[in-house]
């Protein structure tokens, strides 16, 4: 039969080396439920446990009102670690609905002016921040997807769209960095063109420059 003292102990024995977490109290001015749910999440995938160990830890990790808050709830509520993140952002998270960051995501464009890094990290904070909340409600895939999709210039939109059909198991950063690789070059193509433009002006210039002397040669 597991008790708290043998589940301590197996625990002390078993993840001595495990990484520690922050101690949440639920104060928003120290921690945000959000941040302390990254993190356990980050710990859980890295060191693998049992439901009731991994419910243990993050129990273990919790002070003062978070405590108390999750004592109110009978033992099988709060003996897998999921329904431990469930309770904790519902009443120390900030209240957004997953729906409502769904929505906002899936309407998130690149906007007029911004810069493809600043859409993909705007993005990418999105996507984390429903990944707190729930758990298969975003793909990599459809993250890297949706990127594509919102980009403002057609020609990159295009060209990472061919990409990703040659490459699916192509990652959201990959696709990013593609992009990003993409616009790069295009921006030297610009540049080489206006080049090109300004030697060719410089050029006509000269050239009308020649004709007005020999037509003022002619008069003479």
């Amino acid at each position: 039969m597991t008790t708290p003292t043998t589940m301590t102990q197996d625990f002390l024995m078993g993840w001595c080396a495990a990484p520690t977490l922050p101690v949440f109290s639920g104060k928003r001015s120290e921690m945000l439920a959000e941040d302390f749910i990254m993190e356990v999440k980050r710990v859980l995938a890295a060191y693998p446990m049992g439901d009731e160990m991994a419910a243990y830890f993050v129990y273990s990790h919790l002070q003062g009102t978070t405590r108390r808050k999750l004592m109110l709830w009978d033992l099988e509520e709060t003996n897998i670690p999921e329904k431990v993140i469930d309770i904790l952002l519902g009443v120390f998270g900030d209240g957004q609905r997953v729906t409502t960051l769904l929505s906002t995501f899936f309407s998130r464009e690149q906007l007029l002016k911004e810069s493809i890094l600043d859409y993909s990290h705007d993005l990418r904070s999105l996507e984390r921040t429903i990944q707190m909340k729930t758990t298969g409600d975003l793909t990599n895939e459809m993250l890297r997807d949706h990127f594509i999709d919102g980009l403002r210039n057609p020609l990159l939109k295009r060209e990472l769209r061919r990409v990703v059909r040659q490459g699916p198991q192509i990652t959201f950063i990959q696709a990013r960095n593609e992009t990003l690789w993409q616009e790069l070059e295009e921006d030297k193509q610009q540049q080489q063109t206006r080049e090109e433009i300004a030697q060719l002006g410089d050029k006509l210039l000269h050239l009308e420059e020649s004709v007005w002397s020999m037509q003022g040669l002619i008069s003479d």
